[in-house]
């Protein structure tokens, strides 16, 4: 069997009723391993055809993590054919074409100053919308599809909260309003549709231009090493900065595991460092020894 074959007559038919984000796999395989892999034969799809691609990927341009996502994906695809008896069995076929070294990106954290600036910038946007949206990823810690797919019907006002029904841990989250996030909401509603809390007036889906405004926000606000996620890291950054623990900002930025809040240990560390010294503060400087 071809690997076009199985990919549409077993992998994708799979995968669409059990996968949330099947079409990322059918970009990928659409645009990158069909392309590379559909006309070879399952059982001739090895390690140094695996290990070829990735260094034709790099040589035309495409980030290491985006390789990567490909890589994942098509030794997923054949270990599915091998466990579906559609190739024999090999559990080291890949062994010799593993994913490639990335740098770990730094986290950004903004300022306060930084995210004055920001909101300053949104302030003036000529796309009210996503500007709306940017300052609420940075007063909520959401992440940017949680905001995006987000309907009137999730808010709830008496809680002050918005339900996501799907997170990334596939379970349902709240994100919870401050008084500033709830007066951006309510200057929000004059300006969205009816069923998407940021969607056109009249329109039923979701605005489709944030990461062009975000671009020229991000700009005008002199931010250029900026990410909109890396909103989400400030967002964690000003809460443990204003003293609150990890397990608050683990609750209010949805983790799972708390392994993943402490990223932020150090932060955390940094803000009892300073509480320490309030110690030191109060009795004056102390020495040992002679003068």
């Amino acid at each position: 069997m071809l690997f076009e074959e199985f990919v549409g007559s077993v992998y994708l038919p799979y995968v669409q009723q059990r996968k949330r984000s099947w079409k990322i796999d059918l970009s990928l395989l659409t645009n990158h391993l069909l392309p590379a892999f559909g006309r070879i034969e399952l059982d001739d799809i090895d390690a140094g055809g695996l290990a070829q691609f990735q260094t034709n990927k790099l040589r035309e341009g495409y980030e290491r993590s985006s390789i990567n996502r490909m890589t994942v994906l098509m030794k997923f695809i054949i270990n599915s054919s091998m466990r579906w008896k559609h190739r024999e069995r090999d559990r080291y076929w890949s062994e010799d074409a593993k994913e490639l070294p990335v740098l770990k990106n730094r986290e950004r954290f903004l300022s306060v100053e930084e995210a004055d600036r920001l909101i300053a910038v949104c302030r003036n946007s000529g796309s009210p919308i996503a500007a709306h949206l940017i300052i609420l990823l940075l007063l909520t810690g959401a992440r940017k599809g949680e905001l995006l797919n987000a309907k009137w019907d999730y808010l709830d006002l008496v809680s002050r909260t918005i339900l996501v029904p799907v997170s990334k841990s596939n379970k349902a989250r709240y994100l919870y309003l401050s008084p500033d996030a709830l007066g951006i909401i309510r200057s929000l509603r004059n300006i969205s549709g009816q069923i998407h809390m940021f969607s056109p007036k009249n329109g039923k889906r979701p605005i489709t231009n944030l990461q062009r405004v975000w671009e020229d926000i991000r700009k005008k606000a002199h931010l250029a090493d900026c990410r909109l996620h890396d909103l989400r890291h400030s967002y964690a950054s000003f809460l443990i900065s204003g003293g609150r623990s990890l397990f608050e900002v683990q609750r209010l930025l949805g983790h799972a595991d708390a392994k993943t809040t402490l990223r932020y240990a150090h932060l955390a560390s940094e803000q009892l460092i300073e509480a320490a010294s309030t110690v030191s503060e109060k009795v004056g400087r102390i020495h040992l020894g002679p003068e």
